[in-house]
């Protein structure tokens, strides 16, 4: 698996989600394909574009009639283990806490902040 890939599955355990249909609980990974799902059937659009699969609605007319829910990927996978982060090479796992979330996810710090 790629840096890359690793990345998005990592941000995919944290913060990914997919779509179930209510009908049968299918479940879909709607415009990013989610690693940490690998049962759901990816669909490459964007949540506005009708399918086949919820009928010829989009997927967000599906959530909002009730046809399908939202799920998040947290709460269908348990990862055994904390993500710790380092950027310090000769770093050793044990030694680190869980990494925490940044609620601006490295955007949108004042200038104030940035500098400092």
């Amino acid at each position: 698996m790629s840096e890359q890939s690793l990345v998005m599955l990592g941000i995919s355990l944290d913060v990914g989600s997919v779509v179930k249909r209510v009908a049968d609980g299918a479940l879909f990974s709607v415009f990013m394909r989610q690693l940490a799902v690998p049962t759901a059937t990816h669909l490459p659009i964007q949540y506005s574009v009708p399918c086949d699969e919820f009928g010829g609605l989009s997927v967000n007319a599906a959530l909002e009639q009730g046809l399908a829910e939202r799920i998040e990927v947290s709460e269908q996978i348990t990862v055994p283990y904390p993500l710790k982060f380092s950027f310090n090479p000769d770093a050793i796992y044990e030694d680190f806490g869980p990494s925490s979330l940044c609620e601006y996810q490295g955007f949108f710090y004042d200038d104030d902040e940035a500098e400092e």
